[in-house]
């Protein structure tokens, strides 16, 4: 499906000017979790899939694209137990909790839900709640399929129940919540009706023009949602990628309904040349609020040494300029700029002690070593995942022996080299309300050097000198000490104090 906002003359539709009257009577629903179904998972820029089922056997998937997360977050799903307070459903009622609530998107994410009994299209009733059941308003959903799926931008709780015509229209007076939760619902319930003409194949209703649909959208929700958050872009991190966010999803919504004019078309075909303007020229932007994000993270590594957001950060300072259409020389500036940031910021020193006390045959010896290694941060190495490497020498800080029967002559020490070849971090949560995180354990990849000691000793009754160079003697017992915690690739914590008594 594919339609130009551009071409022809339209008007705003008066419709979703009459949505800015206060009900007097707000859809609030009464929600249940089973928190025994919540699953959580931490996600990076990488971003994955998710999926919980409810104790009906519904099951609800999240897909999160790569490059859709700003900056890591814990993310939990919830099943809901109950849902009440619906004047339709019929006990089919279906929803899901996903949080941290408010938590938005740079492009939107996809919630699939599954239902033991399939629910007929002409009675699919796709809606979405605040903090646990405030403010009932529907959701947008896919065109192009029977499937039960929810584009989102933001998190809340979001479902399906069956209705009937009759039943949702009362309900439409009664939708509550910001401007944008009317907004989106009375868009949604227009998209709905088309999809069930559509995937119904009936010949009630007329065919929507989806660009005069999204350009009356847009432009009311551009006066009352987008402009306000534009002009306190500036204000502070926050408030700049809530205005970037919102900006990004209004073009994804667009770009699913197969409009080619986007955001400025629509605006600029309601007569809005400067508003539209605006909006496709927000390089200024992007580079205002980047610069104060960058900055804001930086100083958090270096300050507080929360060390996990900054590459992510810059990631999706990157992701946001690529969906906005960016690709100046400003933005590559504030991009190399972020990418030095890390670069300066994510520099450490291993500190590395290791004591063998060991016995072979008659003799006992002990090797200790140490090693300062100096890790540095390659940002072409994000990708690869060796993006922090270092290497140094190994000392050999002493190398002592025993005989039980001959006579030691010599007992020299001998160090190697220590390479790391990649450091890792695992991210976790105090909470639902801790939005920074913090790292609870590392992963070091690293190769140990082959140790050089040399010795010799003489055994009574004159018999033949015995000696042995570069003998390993360190390096031969910390492998075996160490083979179950090694993987093949010599990855396991940074060992310390004295690995014989592990």
């Amino acid at each position: 499906m594919s339609c130009s906002v551009l071409g022809g003359s339209r008007k705003p539709n008066p419709e979703f000017d009459a949505l800015f009257d206060a009900p007097s009577d707000p859809l609030n629903l009464d929600v249940a979790v089973a928190a025994s179904q919540a699953v959580t998972q931490i996600f990076a820029s990488n971003g994955g899939t998710l999926s919980a089922t409810g104790e009906d056997g519904t099951r609800y998937t999240l897909d999160i694209p790569a490059g859709a997360l700003y900056a890591p977050a814990e993310i939990t799903m919830t099943p809901a137990s109950r849902v009440g307070g619906l004047p339709f459903g019929e006990g089919s009622t279906v929803a899901v909790q996903l949080e941290p609530e408010g938590l938005r998107f740079n492009d939107v994410v996809m919630l699939t839900i599954e239902t033991p009994e399939a629910i007929p299209v002409d009675q699919q009733v796709f809606f979405g709640y605040n903090e646990g059941g405030k403010d009932f308003h529907f959701v947008p959903m896919l065109l192009d399929t029977a499937e039960l799926k929810i584009p989102i931008t933001h998190f809340s709780g979001y479902g399906v129940s069956k209705g009937l015509a009759a039943e949702i229209e009362p309900v439409r007076k009664r939708i509550a919540g910001d401007a944008e939760a009317r907004l989106t619902s009375e868009l949604a319930q227009l998209l709905g009706a088309e999809r069930q003409r559509q995937l119904l194949g009936t010949k009630d209703g007329v065919a929507l023009d989806l660009g005069e649909l999204f350009m009356s959208y847009t432009v009311r929700y551009y006066k009352e949602v987008l402009e306000p958050r534009l002009n306190a872009a500036e204000e502070s991190c926050p408030a700049g990628q809530l205005a970037l966010q919102t900006l990004l999803g209004v073009e994804r919504q667009a770009q699913l309904l197969g409009l080619e004019g986007g955001l400025a078309g629509a605006l600029r075909e309601a007569g809005m040349g400067a508003e539209a303007n605006r909006v496709e020229h927000v390089d200024d932007l992007l580079l205002k609020v980047g610069n104060v994000c960058l900055q804001e993270e930086y100083e958090l590594c270096r300050d507080e040494h929360i060390i996990h957001r900054i590459v992510p950060v810059v990631l999706g300072t990157m992701r946001q300029n690529e969906l906005l259409g960016g690709g100046s020389a400003a933005m590559g500036q504030l991009i190399e700029k972020g990418q030095a940031l890390a670069t300066r910021c994510l520099n450490f020193e291993l500190e590395f002690e290791s004591e063998i006390k060991g016995k072979l045959g008659t003799m006992t010896y002990t090797s200790s070593m140490t090693s300062k290694v100096p890790i540095h941060f390659k940002w072409e190495g994000v990708l690869a995942g060796n993006a922090l490497t270092g290497k140094a020498p190994q000392k050999n800080e002493e190398f002592t022996l025993k005989d039980d029967i001959c006579a030691v002559t010599r007992a020299d020490r001998g160090g190697a080299e220590f390479e790391v070849t990649a450091l890792s971090w695992d991210v976790d949560y105090r909470g639902k309300d801790d939005k920074v995180g913090f790292v609870r354990d590392m992963a070091l990849s690293y190769v140990q050097g082959v140790s050089t000691e040399t010795w010799a000793m003489r055994c009574p009754g004159g018999g033949t000198a015995t000696s042995a160079k570069n003998s390993a003697m360190w390096s031969g017992a910390y492998g075996m000490i160490h083979a179950a915690a090694c993987s093949a690739g010599n990855t396991a914590p940074a060992p310390q104090g004295d690995p014989s008594q592990a």
